[in-house]
C-alpha cells in the first residue's frame, strides 16, 4: 500500500468468504485495514452493523452522484453541448476572468 496514493475518505475492507489460517471458523469475515498507521492495522468486525452502515452510506452517495450526473447531462443536452465542449468553455471563461482581474488591478 506504500506505493499507492492515499485518498481522503478511503476505507479498505477485506471480506473473507472461506475460512483461512487466521480464522478457521470464520468468526470475523470482514476486516478493515486502518491505513492511518505506518503499518496497516487490522480492525476485525464480528458484527454486521458497521458493515451495513458503510454499505448504506455508499449506496446513498452513489445515488446522489448518479442524480447529480443525470441532472448535469440534462443541462448539457438542453444547451446542445458535450462534456468536452463544456470543459473548453469553462477554461475560456476562466482565462477571461483572469484577464479582467489583471486589467482592474492596473
Amino acid at each position: 500500500m506504500q506505493d499507492r496514493k492515499k485518498i481522503k475518505g478511503m476505507r479498505q475492507f477485506m471480506v473473507f468468504t472461506l475460512p483461512h489460517e487466521r480464522d478457521p471458523e470464520l468468526k470475523t469475515p470482514v476486516i478493515e485495514l486502518d491505513c492511518s498507521t505506518e503499518t496497516e492495522t487490522a480492525i476485525e468486525y464480528d458484527s454486521t452493523e458497521v458493515i451495513e452502515q458503510v454499505i448504506l452510506s455508499l449506496a446513498r452517495q452513489r445515488a446522489r452522484s448518479a442524480g447529480y450526473n443525470s441532472g448535469a447531462q440534462a443541462v448539457l443536452d438542453a444547451f446542445g453541448l458535450t462534456i468536452p465542449d463544456y470543459l473548453a468553455k469553462r477554461k475560456e471563461n476562466k482565462a477571461k476572468k483572469s484577464l479582467d482581474k489583471g486589467e482592474q488591478q492596473q
